[in-house]
């Protein structure tokens, strides 16, 4: 398992027909990017449920410095990069970057359950339902497969002309 992922991962060619875990590379960037969103919106809820019940911990400004405010930056902040580094690893940014909104919605659905917070059913809906339109119309429509150039054709391509 471990060396037919550093062949994908070291050799070009491979890369556009493989298939990892049984799936496609960009299929497994898609799975790897909702994910990431899940771990963005508990990350946030967490902290913010570790300030608004911060008794005892070190606070600077509005951050509460707890255990519960820390998983929460780790599940936010740390996690997702690691996750969106892999993506961009299998999949145009193209086709992956636009898979942020997914934490919109996601947040839509947790802060009404996890928060208590209140829904602004015809401006939250619609807002969010326009954020999943355009992402999925711009994954859908995007790339699945991207150009590799080697740097002496990156080369090449900067000192050619445009016109």
């Amino acid at each position: 398992m471990t060396s037919l992922v550093a062949r994908v991962l070291t050799h070009d060619s491979f890369v556009a027909n493989a298939f990892i875990l049984g799936m496609s590379p960009w299929v497994l960037a898609l799975t790897i990017c909702v994910i990431m969103s899940i771990c963005v919106v508990c990350g946030f809820s967490l902290q913010k449920q570790a300030v608004t019940r911060a008794s005892g911990h070190c606070r600077i400004g509005d951050i509460t410095i707890s255990p519960l405010w820390l998983i929460g930056f780790s599940l936010a902040i740390i996690v997702p990069v690691i996750g969106q580094v892999v993506a961009y690893g299998l999949a145009p940014m193209s086709l992956v970057t636009p898979l942020s909104g997914v934490s919109v919605a996601l947040n839509l659905c947790v802060s009404p359950w996890f928060h208590g917070e209140r829904l602004q059913l015809r401006v939250d809906l619609t807002a969010t339902s326009l954020i999943l339109i355009g992402m999925t119309l711009t994954s859908i429509v995007g790339p699945k497969e991207e150009i590799n150039y080697s740097p002496a054709e990156l080369l090449k391509l900067c000192l050619e002309p445009a016109f």
